[in-house]
């Protein structure tokens, strides 16, 4: 089991960004790191994530992003290893204290890590959401997206024993050395909920963040909702049958 003690880490910041075809949401994820990264004054690293995108995703990321800053690595392959495959293989290559993991998208707007990381030293899981009584939605849910993720907390509440604000937010920060101790099973979006799942399991200390959404700014969101729906009930029985010491998660 991970050591909960407190550490007294240095606060550099690996920040992993999977991609899947983000060609339209690239430039304004390049002026918001463009504000945020000044005004950090940590060593950080930029970790793409090119998961088999088949737009100009990794040409633009090539052309913008190296040469405006200093630390940019880009994990790239041709099969599409959806998100929790491609938030694996970036927190594989995590070298600093920290590890955050941002959409493509700014659905959360980055400068908001300055504003987590004041949290680092009590805390080794920052969970950021737009669900907080604190944060706010500039957008209006379908009504079935809005029951689904209410639903998914009320579950997850019962089963986990702890109430959070969401089990499924992506913006996150972690003690990288944390992150880097758990098994990640899935692949698909369910695996945000089972990085914090397996975070409260190891009795990782938990800070419930509130963060402003501006949800998908561009394109079409590439969750699909009845599979993903189908993978958080599967998952959520793996939880009862650890929970009965039947099958360890």
């Amino acid at each position: 089991m991970y050591d909960v003690l407190m550490n007294n880490l240095s606060k550099t910041l690996s920040i992993i960004i999977p991609c899947y075809n983000e060609e339209e949401s690239l430039p304004l994820l390049f002026e918001k790191l463009s504000i945020f990264l000044p005004q950090f004054k940590e060593d950080y690293e930029l970790i793409f994530v090119n998961d088999g995108s088949t737009d100009n995703t990794l040409k633009l990321i090539q052309e913008i992003f190296i040469p405006k800053f200093s630390n940019v690595e880009i994990v790239t392959y041709a099969k599409n290893k959806n998100l929790g495959g491609a938030v694996k293989e970036g927190i594989k290559k995590a070298r600093m204290s920290y590890t955050c993991i941002i959409d493509g998208d700014c659905s959360y707007d980055p400068i908001d890590i300055l504003k987590m990381m004041e949290h680092v030293d009590n805390y080794q899981v920052i969970s950021a959401s737009a669900h907080h009584p604190d944060a706010q939605f500039y957008f209006k849910l379908p009504w079935y997206r809005l029951m689904l993720s209410k639903g998914v907390v009320v579950l997850y509440d019962i089963v986990m024993f702890k109430h959070l604000n969401s089990y499924t937010s992506i913006f996150r920060v972690y003690e990288t050395k944390l992150l880097q101790s758990l098994e990640i099973k899935y692949d698909s979006f369910v695996a945000m909920t089972e990085i914090i799942v397996k975070c409260i399991l190891a009795k990782a200390v938990i800070l419930d963040f509130p963060s402003d959404s501006k949800y998908r700014t561009f394109g079409v969101s590439k969750m699909k909702l009845q599979n993903t729906i189908l993978s958080h009930f599967k998952f959520l029985f793996e939880i009862l049958l650890h929970r009965l010491r039947i099958k360890r998660l």
